[in-house]
This record gives structure tokens, sequence and C-alpha cells, in this order.
């Protein structure tokens, strides 16, 4: 096996465990601790992620104050102002409150960076806004840094919330900040994308309708012969006893709470009688009678089994107290089909501008866009559903990432983000129909320009007129239009496998704008970070970022960044290897097992598995640019296997009949309607011709 090739660790009583408490395949027991998941507890969250497992929106700091805010807009009939990053993760945050304001009969303006325009506000931006006698403002993807626009806003009598994911200076906007990455926030998730910032600002919006969830929940019953209780309050689990008295728990709840809901479930007679004699009839629910509102009738949920399955037959988990308490937050999750249709219809775009952003598609983040993807069969979005028919895919992780995310994105990319932005507003079938017609002809001419770009630079760094032996490659250009440096950096990145810097040059303007990629766990924001005071402005995440700067300062900062990382600490390629496993053995039931850890994005890449001595059979090259390889097995003629930009790594004169070891994913190939397993080659170790010694 190649020097470069390790197996991932994996705990072997672990998977045995899991397999067997679970009742599942061993397969799957070994990629859940491939994925270091070896408690029944948290595989089965893995495996069946629901909207319950959500954290409170109520958990972000600020939030009570933005949801304050909001209604207060409702009460009084003001106008709103709304401003939103160009990029398609404040396209679709954009949309998200667009349509809740919509809803709720609110009058807004929204604006975002258009033309040659800077990321985040500007004093110009403010002005117009207040020249529309706006009395909120909301900042969505964006806003973070914003000190003094912010600061002038305020000055002209607007009230601001933002609504941003992006890393903060040492200080906050003098504003009402939702976002989970400031540094006196708790909330348990600090990685959600700005459109998982806006879904969970709207969602506290609405929550905050439901007279049900703003009471106070007191939930009570017996576990082993012994009281268990929670308080829930809007969502966030405020007590839990195991073990409590009933007097000193009413005690509890009569010196703290002036109003409450009671929720219990298998308690004695003599407890149910004296807190039957504290509350009303209206504030005590057996669990065993509650019941959830449809179009056409009420019907009853308690099961025997409901505790064990939930409410959709997908497991609850943990002790009794807490499948109760996730019980109770599915029920009022759909108790609203108002409430239920607005969050439905809005996790297809949440997962949207999740992915498009290259966020970790774990914990929360998964959630959502699971949830996400499933909601694409039921998609109520007239733009959305228009383009899903058009790609013809079943929409997943992948597609999303490679056919939708880059079409959407590319109008911001050129100055031209009214254009997507319409097409995710607007409601008008024939104006979604211009849209995408222009946006599609506009991709392809971004293909065609970065394909060029990409060609002439390798061109460069080949022939040594630009440096790469260092550990970060910086690259200036002024062919590059500013919205496309990022695309080029990680192509260039990706090629290299180093961290690469891109900026476009504009000779008309001491200004310049550029982007930061890097692949694997490289955290290149946090290499670049601590040169923040050299930028005009900057934000990002850990492996992709953008910046503005003083053209004559920018060679100064990058030489300092690159001096900073040694070049022995630049990232090697590793391949980690999930799982050993036959050729022969990919199939469908492979692939159905594969889907439950979907979606894989970043921080949960495809598995990679391994087979070895796979005889190589009816090999070609393929493409327009004849850049890629397709194969098949001997022992698995049925499957294609696939090598993008391997063409010229492979003499196909005798590839044939060679024996080899393999590193690859697996994933479903459709094509022109028809549907098959496929493998993508990562890495391939030729071990000489099959038909020697024969």
């Amino acid at each position: 096996m190649k020097e470069n090739w390790q197996f991932v660790q994996i705990d072997n009583h672990a998977a045995d465990r899991l397999r067997t408490e679970l009742d599942i395949d061993e397969f799957v027991a070994h990629l859940l601790c491939a994925r270091g998941i070896i408690h029944a507890d948290d595989a089965m969250d893995y495996l069946n992620p629901r909207l319950s497992q959500l954290h409170s929106p109520y958990l972000l700091r600020d939030m009570e104050l933005a949801v304050e805010r909001i209604r207060q807009v409702v009460d009084n009939n003001e106008m709103v102002g709304i401003y939103s990053d160009s990029d398609l993760d404040g396209l679709t945050s954009l949309s998200l409150m667009v349509t809740l304001f919509d809803r709720l009969q609110v009058q807004c303006i929204y604006r975002y960076p258009v033309d040659d325009e800077k990321y985040g506000l500007s004093m110009a931006v403010v002005e117009h806004f207040a020249a529309q006698d706006i009395s909120l403002l909301i900042t969505l993807d964006s806003g973070i840094r914003d000190i003094d626009e912010i600061k002038y806003a305020r000055s002209l009598g607007i009230d601001v919330i933002v609504c941003d994911h992006h890393q903060p200076d040492d200080i906050i906007p003098d504003a009402i900040v939702v976002n989970p990455c400031r540094n006196d926030c708790t909330y348990p998730f600090s990685d959600l994308a700005g459109v998982g910032v806006t879904f969970k600002l709207c969602q506290g919006v609405v929550l905050s309708f439901s007279s049900n969830y703003n009471i106070p929940h007191v939930l009570l019953c017996e576990d082993n012969k012994r009281l268990a209780a929670a308080v829930v309050v809007r969502g966030v689990t405020e007590k839990e006893w195991f073990g409590i008295e009933i007097d000193e728990l009413l005690e509890y709840i009569e010196a703290r709470f002036e109003k409450i809901r009671f929720f219990y479930l298998d308690i004695d007679e003599a407890i149910e009688k004296k807190i039957q004699n504290k509350f009303k009839e209206d504030e005590l629910f057996d669990i065993k009678d509650l019941q959830i509102s449809s179009t056409s009738k009420k019907k009853n949920l308690f099961s025997d089994q409901m505790l064990n399955t939930g409410i959709d037959g997908m497991p609850l988990r943990g002790s009794k107290i807490k499948r109760i308490e996730q019980f109770v937050k599915e029920i009022q999750l759909l108790n609203s089909e108002k409430i239920t249709a607005y969050i439905k219809e809005s996790l297809p775009l949440v997962a949207l501008g999740t992915i498009a952003d290259l966020m970790p598609l774990n914990y929360e983040n998964r959630i959502l866009v699971k949830q996400g993807l499933w909601s694409f069969d039921s998609l109520s979005h007239d733009g959305m559903t228009m383009l899903v028919k058009d790609i013809n895919k079943t929409v997943s992780s992948k597609v999303i990432g490679w056919d939708i995310a880059p079409l959407l994105n590319t109008p911001g990319r050129f100055g031209k983000t009214k254009l997507t932005a319409d097409f995710l507003i607007s409601r008008d079938n024939e104006t979604i129909q211009d849209n995408l017609r222009t946006i599609k002809q506009l991709n392809e001419y971004r293909k065609e320009v970065i394909h060029d770009l990409f060609s002439s630079i390798i061109c460069e760094i080949e022939k040594g007129d630009i440096h790469s032996e260092s550990s970060i490659v910086y690259v200036e250009s002024e062919k590059c239009p500013e919205g496309l440096t990022g695309l080029l950096a990680n192509r260039i990145a990706d090629h290299l496998h180093k961290p690469v810097i891109v900026v476009s040059i504009n000779p008309d303007t001491d200004i310049v704008k550029g982007s930061g990629r890097a692949n694997g766990n490289f955290d290149f924001f946090s290499i670049v970070e601590p040169f923040r005071n050299g930028f005009l402005k900057i934000g990002g995440h850990a492996q992709a970022f953008g910046f503005s700067g003083e053209k004559e300062k920018i060679r100064g900062i990058m030489r300092e960044i690159e001096l900073s990382v040694p070049v022995d600490q630049s990232p090697k390629e590793l391949w980690k290897i999930d799982c050993e496993i036959p050729i022969q053995d990919v199939n469908f039931k492979t692939i159905d097992k594969l889907a439950a850890f979907e979606p894989f994005g970043v921080q949960n890449q495809p598995f990679v598995f391994l087979s070895r001595n796979c005889v190589v059979n009816d090999a070609k090259i393929i493409g327009k640019n004849r850049k890629h390889i397709k194969f098949h097995f001997k022992t698995a003629t049925s499957i294609d296997a696939v090598g993008w930009n391997m063409a010229e790594m492979i003499d196909m004169n005798t590839i044939s009949d060679t024996l080899v070891d393999i590193l690859y994913n697996i994933e479903i190939n459709e094509y022109n309607g028809s549907v098959s397993p496929q493998i993508v080659l990562r890495e391939m170790h030729v071990l000489g011709s099959a038909c020697a010694g024969n």
C-alpha cells in the first residue's frame, strides 16, 4: 500500500456494540465509527436527523430583542430595509426574510451590492435606505464589521439588526446583533451559514406568534419509580430533575412562573391529584390525550410506542424525560399549519445557501441540509422548481454544489446580482424564465473565462513566472474579474494542493479585491486574520475568505502572510481510508446504505474506499478536453470507474489488463434518465500486468 494511504482507526468493539444495540448492518456500523460516532444515542441522532433536534433560536444572544423589534414593526406598520450580501448565502437569506415579511404584511425594501460595490454596508447604502423613511435596517450575511456605517444609520434614527455569521472584530456594531460567532454568545453551534442564522431569526419570529410556544412548559413522568421533570422555556430546557419530590417541583414552579403549561405521562394518581389542585384545567395536559391539528380534523398522536418512534416513525433517544421533551417539541412544530408550512418551504433555500457557502455539514447544519434536501420533493418555490426540472437530477448535496450553486452565484460575480435576487424572490413565471435563461448564458461565459485564466496561470507557474514553491501561492491578475477570484483560487488550490490567494488588479483604481482558498483541513483564514489591519475589509471562513485592500500595500501584506507559514507546515496530500471492500461489492445496496450518511460536503466528505487487486478493463479517455478516464473492472463490469483530470497520469496503451489498487468514492451517476452506481477514482497504484506469471 502507498505511503500516503492510511486507514482510519476504527474502534471495533464500538462498531460491534452499535450493530447489536441498533440492529444495523456491519458496514454501516463500521462507517459510523469511521466518522467518530461510537455511542448508540449519537448514532440514532446522526442517522435520523429531525427538526426537533435543532437548538432553540432563543439560545442565540439578542434573539429575543430582535424578535421583539420585528414584532413592533408588525404592530406599528413600519417600513423595513433589508441589506444582504450578493452571494448565494446572502440572497437565500434575503429570500427567506422577504417571504416572511410578505406573510406578515410588512412593507420592506431591499438592497445588495451591485456593479463594483464593495462587500458590506456603505454610507451611500445607508443614505439610500434613510431616503425611503425606513425605521429598521436588517443586514443579512453581512454587517458584523460595518461599525461606522451602522453608527451612521443609528445617528439617522434607524434601528439596526445585524444577522450575520462572519467573525466579528474586537468590537461589535451598535445594533441588535444575532451572530453565533460573537464572543459573548453561548449558542451551541457556531458554524451556521448566513442563511442558517437568518432561518433562526425567521423561526424565532414565527414561533413568537404561537402562544403555546411562549408559555413555559413543565414536563413530568415517572421513570423507574422515580419522578423525572423538566422545565422548557421557548424550546430551551432550563432545568431537569431525576428523582424530585412533587412538592419541591411545585414550589419551584410557583416561585418562577405566573403562567405555565403542565404535560405529564404515567404518573401516580395521588401526584396527579396534587397537580390538578394547583393548576387550572386548561394548563394541564396528559400526553396520552395530545392531538395535532390538520386541515380536516384533529388526530390523537400518542401510542404505546410513540416515545420510542416519534411522530414520524424516526426513533427518539435518551431517557424518558428527554424523549418527552422531543415529543412535545415536535407537537409544537406541527400544531400550527402556517408555521410548519413556512419552515418546510424555507429549508430547501437553507440547504442551498449552506452548501453554496461551503459550511461544515455536521451537527445542526447536517439537520438543516438533510431536511432541506428532503423538502425538495415538495418544493413550493417557483424558480427552484423550474431549475430542478431543468437540471433533471435528484437533488443532493453534490447536485447543489456542482450544478445549482455555481449557476446561481454567477450573476453576483459579474455585478449582476439582481438576476439571481429576482429569480429567488419573484413570483412571476415569465420573469423567472427570462432570468434563468440569462443566468445560464452568463454561467457558460463564466466557465470559459475561468478555464482561460486557469490555463494561463498554470502555464506561468510552469515557466517560473509565478513563484509556487512557498507555503502559500500568491497570484495577481489584471484579467480576472473581481467576482471570479474565489473560483480561480479554488481551481489553482486544487491543482497545486496548496493554499492560494488571487488578487484582481484594476489599473483604474487604487483598491484591489481578492480571495483565498485552501482545501483539506488547513485553516487558512486563521493564518490571514491576524493581518486584518492591513486590509480595508476582510471576512470569511476557514478555507474560504475575501478581502479588499490598497494596491500599494497588498504585496507587502502577502509577503508577511507567506513568511508566517513555514513551507514544511503546508498541507500535504494524505488519503485516509474509511473502509476496504471488494470492488464487486459496489452496487445499489451499497449506495442505499451510504445515503444515510448524506449530505456530504465540508467536514463530512464522501467515504474513501480501498479495493485491491482490481483488473482494469475497457479503458478510454473521455470529456470535451480529453482529460478524463473511464473504465470497468473484470470482476465488476457493470460499474463505471471515472478519473477526473487523470488522463495525463495514465498510459492508455498499457492500462488494460493491469492489476491495480484503487482509492475511490462511491456515488450515483444520473445521465439521460438512466441511474447507475459509479466510482470516482482518487488515486490508483499500478501493481503490474494481470497476465504476469500465467
